[in-house]
This record gives C-alpha cells, sequence and structure tokens, in this order.
C-alpha cells in the first residue's frame, strides 16, 4: 500500500482529485473540477475518516494530512520530572538524546482532530509498503514530516514530491517527477539543527531571564525574535531621546512668461539662523530671477524583478497596509487555490526553461478584464534578465499560474492583481525618464529645482502610479518673477518601521558590518538576512502576542517590557547581526551538505 502524506487536510483532498480522484459516501465521484463545489461534503468525510481512497499509477493509496507540525521537541520536565520548578534547573540544560512529544490544543475539537490524524497516520505508515511526503517542501515542511516518520518508529521508504504549483496539472507533473528521500535529507538535517537550537536557546535562556527578573510575565526569548526586539528597541530608543531642533527654509515660486510657475528652494535648505534667512528675504523681495543652468539627464528605470515572499509583502504594506502576516497568508490562499505559485520564497527570479510557461501564463491571463488592456497586441516575449537558474534554489519567484479566477474576494484580488502585474511588466521595456535640475539665481542667490519628464514609459504604464515632478519647458536666460517666503521647520526623528520597512531591516540585517567575511556571508543570496521568507511575519507576530511590542497604526511601537528586557539580557552578543548571520549561514550550509 502506498501512503501520502500533506501538511493539511486542503492539500490532501487537492492531490487525490488531480490524481485520479475519490468517492465520498453518497456515491458521488470527486474530481479536481468539481472539488470546489463540493468541499463541505468533502471535509466532513475527511473529518469522518481521515484519509482519502485513490489508485495512483494502479498501486491502491491513502492519502491523508496533518495540521502542520504534529510533533515537537520534549520539555525539561519530560526528560526528569525533578526539574519541572524552573528554579531548580541548571544554568544550560542539554539533553543527552532529543526526543519528541505530541503537540495538543487547548482547544477541544482541535485537540480530537489533532490527536485522531496522529493515530490514523501511525497506523497508515505501519501499513504502507512505501510513502510519499507532500509536505511544503522547505526546511520546516521536511521538519514536519521528519518528527512524524520518527515518532511512529516507521522505517518505510519514502520519497518526496516538489510542488511549483497546486494546479491540476501541476499536482500530476510534481507526482510524476518524485525526488529520492535521500536528495532531501540535508534539508531535513537543517530543520532539525534549527529546531535544536532554537530549543536551547529558547528554553535555557527564558528560564533564566524569567528567574532573575520575576513578575507576572515569562520573558521569552529567542534566536530570531530577540535581535528583531533589539532592531525595534534602538529605534525605539532613538525616537523617545530624539531633540527636535527648529529650521527654516527659503522658498520662491517662479512665474515665467507665459504664466507657468514652477518652484524652488534656496541651496542653503535648513538653515538654522532664521535671522539670517530673513536677511536674505528681505534682500530678495520683488526682485527677479534669471534662469542661470539647466542640466538635464535621461534616466533609464528597469522592469522591477518578480516577487520573492518579502518584496510581495513590502509593497503589499506600502500599497494596502497590509501586515506581513496578512500577506503571506492570502499568498497561501492563492497558491492552494492553484492561481499562484509557491508563496516562501525568496527569490526573485525564475529558471533558465521557463520562458514556455511564462508565454502560456501571459495567454492566460489575457482572458481576464482587468489585465487584457496590457496584453493586447503585445508580443508576449519576457526579457532574459528575469529567467536565470543559478539564482533560484528550491523555488523560483512567485507568479500567477495558468488557472485564472472568476472571482476572489477583496484582498485576494488586491493581492494576485500584484502579482500579475509583475509578470505582465516582464515584456515591456524599462521606463526612459528625464532628471532636470534648474538653477535659478536671484540677485547672489541661487534657487534649485528639480523635476522629472516621463519620455517613454515603459513597465510604468502597467499599473503605476508615478509621482513626478513636472516643470515647464525652461531656458537658459529667461527671467522670471519670483515670490519668496520663509518656511519654518522641525528635524524630526527616525521614522517607526512599519511593516515594509521591518521586513527590509529584517532582510538586509547585517550587510554594512565591518566584518569582511560577514558582509560575505550576508551577500550571499543563500543567506537571508535575520529570518526566512517563511518565517519574517511570524517573528513579527510573537513579538506582539508576547507583549514586547505594539502595532499603533502601521506602525510598531516597543512596550517597557520589551525596551527592559533588551536592557536587562546579559547574553548580548545574540543581540547582533552577526549573531544570527552566523547561525543562517551554519543553518544554509548545513542544507547544501557542506557542514
Amino acid at each position: 500500500m502506498l501512503v501520502i502524506y500533506a501538511e493539511k487536510g486542503d492539500v490532501a483532498n487537492k492531490i487525490a482529485a488531480a490524481l485520479g480522484g475519490f468517492k465520498l459516501p453518497s456515491g458521488t465521484e470527486i474530481t479536481f473540477k468539481n472539488l470546489k463545489a463540493q468541499e463541505k461534503a468533502v471535509k466532513k468525510f475527511q473529518r469522518d475518516q481521515g484519509y482519502l481512497d485513490i489508485f495512483f499509477h494502479g498501486v491502491p493509496c491513502k492519502v491523508t494530512w496533518g495540521y502542520g507540525h504534529q510533533y515537537g521537541l520534549k520539555d525539561v520536565f519530560e526528560y526528569d520530572p525533578r526539574l519541572k520548578p524552573w528554579r531548580v534547573r541548571p544554568v544550560c540544560y542539554i539533553p543527552e538524546q532529543f526526543e519528541l512529544h505530541p503537540l495538543t490544543s487547548s482547544e477541544a475539537n482541535f485537540k480530537r482532530l489533532l490527536d485522531q490524524q496522529r493515530r490514523i497516520t501511525a497506523e497508515l505508515f505501519k501499513k504502507a509498503d512505501r510513502i510519499i511526503n507532500a509536505t511544503d517542501d522547505d526546511r520546516e515542511g521536511e521538519l514536519i514530516f521528519a518528527y512524524i516518520y520518527e515518532a511512529v518508529k516507521c522505517r518505510v521508504p519514502y520519497e518526496r514530491v516538489h510542488f511549483t504549483d497546486q494546479t491540476e496539472a501541476g499536482i500530476r507533473h510534481a507526482f510524476d517527477s518524485l525526488i529520492p528521500s535521500s536528495k532531501v535529507r540535508n534539508i531535513e538535517l537543517a530543520g532539525r539543527a534549527r529546531s535544536i537550537y532554537d530549543w536551547l536557546i529558547g528554553t535555557n535562556l527564558t528560564t533564566r531571564m524569567t528567574l532573575k527578573f520575576p513578575g507576572n510575565d515569562v520573558l521569552s526569548i529567542g534566536r530570531v525574535q530577540t535581535p528583531v526586539l533589539k532592531m525595534l528597541a534602538d529605534r525605539e530608543e532613538a525616537i523617545l531621546t530624539f531633540k527636535s531642533e527648529p529650521f527654516w527654509n527659503l522658498k520662491a515660486t517662479f512665474t515665467t512668461g507665459k504664466s507657468e510657475t514652477y518652484k524652488a528652494t534656496y541651496k542653503e535648505e535648513k538653515m538654522r539662523d532664521k535671522a539670517k534667512a530673513d536677511k536674505i528675504l528681505a534682500e530678495i523681495k520683488g526682485e527677479p530671477g534669471t534662469v542661470t543652468s539647466i542640466v538635464q539627464k535621461n534616466v533609464r528605470k528597469e522592469v522591477p524583478l518578480l516577487y520573492s515572499q518579502s518584496a510581495l509583502q513590502i509593497d503589499a504594506n506600502r500599497l494596502f497596509g497590509y501586515s506581513s502576516k496578512k500577506t503571506l497568508e492570502i499568498s497561501q490562499a492563492l497558491y492552494e487555490g492553484g492561481y499562484t505559485t509557491y508563496p516562501r520564497t525568496k527569490s526573485q527570479f525564475l529558471t533558465d526553461e521557463m520562458e514556455p510557461v511564462v508565454v502560456d501564463t501571459l495567454t492566460a491571463l489575457s482572458a481576464l478584464p482587468q489585465l487584457k488592456s496590457y496584453l493586447d497586441s503585445k508580443p508576449l516575449k519576457p526579457g532574459a534578465k528575469f529567467f536565470n537558474s543559478k539564482k533560484v534554489e528550491s523555488h523560483f519567484a512567485i507568479i500567477p499560474t495558468t488557472s485564472v479566477p472568476s472571482s476572489l474576494p477583496p484582498d485576494q484580488q488586491n493581492i494576485y492583481d500584484l502579482i500579475c502585474f509583475s509578470l505582465i511588466r516582464t515584456i515591456y521595456p524599462d521606463a526612459m525618464l528625464t532628471k532636470t535640475v534648474v538653477e535659478t539665481t536671484v540677485k547672489l542667490y541661487d534657487f534649485t529645482t528639480i523635476g522629472t519628464a516621463i519620455i517613454n514609459a515603459g513597465w510604468m504604464a502597467v499599473a503605476h502610479k508615478p509621482k513626478e515632478s513636472l516643470i515647464p519647458l525652461l531656458s537658459k536666460g529667461n527671467s522670471v518673477s519670483g515670490a519668496y517666503e520663509v518656511k519654518e521647520g522641525k528635524t524630526e526623528p527616525p521614522k517607526r518601521f512599519d511593516d515594509a520597512s521591518l521586513i527590509a531591516a529584517m532582510k538586509s540585517a547585517g550587510k554594512d558590518l565591518e566584518d569582511k567575511e560577514l558582509r560575505k556571508i550576508l551577500a550571499d543570496p543563500k543567506n537571508e538576512g535575520i529570518g526566512t521568507e517563511a518565517t519574517r511575519s511570524e517573528i513579527i507576530e510573537t513579538l506582539l502576542r508576547r507583549g514586547y511590542v505594539e502595532r499603533k497604526g502601521k506602525c510598531f511601537h516597543v512596550t517597557d517590557k520589551g525596551l527592559n528586557l533588551i536592557h536587562n539580557i546579559p547574553v548580548t552578543d545574540m543581540l547582533s547581526p552577526e549573531f544570527t548571520a552566523k547561525m543562517e549561514q551554519k543553518l544554509s550550509s548545513i542544507a547544501d551538505g557542506t557542514l
């Protein structure tokens, strides 16, 4: 008997439907085409039976599933019951051998489902002649399967299926291209190393810090969450200690002989001496200006790369105000719906052989009314720069699939459109702009104007709202009339992090390090700063849940609890980007088999 194990039920029913279909107790045959319409009946059947019967290449097969992580590493007291009170534990506890326990839930119905699926999975694995691992094919997906396989003491050979999308064709292709388990063993080991290392940090330092600073709350420490909290705390303190100072700008509005206007700023911006600004204003009041210099430079604005998860989260936060968690959840839902490819990717490139896939996808997208105008009469020839197999590891950039939705909820539509626009732009040329710097002199005082004009919109014609500052056509020597004023401003503190800027900061953390070796590590595309594409949003949510950070509007504010933790943690090494960089580099080296 063959057993296929999926990470969750929704994926399992799609696999079963795509590989030949299955039958409900009512006699209804479920195929990929009617799966959505029969969703309610299918889910009830799944809850009742815990697996789906299909035939795969003529062999009887049972498709089963879990609910994410089914097993985790045991707590300290499970190795030694005498160590249940934290106060009696050694400063650092390391078991001789790490062991697993089943994970549970405080919600009764969910606990029942967890226990049922664990029991069914164990029974099926013991009866199986062959197993296919169909969890997400990343570090955590390998770990989820490995822990189940270990916990039920399974020795049956297994293979791994690698999805790029969850369309019917994509699922079938993946199951016709199975990967030997030996090929993913190193990724599993990296997952195990991550799990053990996080346990060592979290268990031991959380215990020590909570005992050292007793109060009502556990002081949770994490390998990744604590360095991120340090970034936020540093910014918080820079804001809290910032002392605003006044400055004055001298502004001009010039009018040409054709009654066209343009604005300019005196070249010495942010003058700290108001008397000086007032003196200049008095000298030039009512005086005309002369255009003394015009410098124009053509600027090429390249087509943006395709989306990784981080790049998508940054744009979704900037355009729609979505949190990083919300964007990840939406992109996961689109993937599970079969409309987009795997979302937890760090690559912004496609593999060298994917041009025909892109052409087929663009052809499919042209049927959608909101996209048709961007594709009509355009040659479907994507730029070569988007295809680079060397810059793709396990997953390529996020793109739409040929399965186009007839309708989507508004939030999903927003993210889907972003992903579609990013692919459509690959068939457009770079945008050409001209940047103009004009100097207008009034008496001996120079005022500067910077304007940009679009020569050729190129890719910017695809759902892009340029913020270009346009200026009238001017010539050197033109005389213009001027109106002048002194405007007061105040120096502003650093901006608070929002989801977009925090994701960007986590992704680039440590890349300005003085240590050349660490800079080299972080410059490697395989290494990702702090966290990964799959985990950054959850890291942020963990800080929020634990009361270290609050979200006010779009911005993050660090609480007193968060600041106190950062001030008091004695292991200062683990707060630095170097610490995280070294660990991520080691985990990557384990995954690629060099460590």
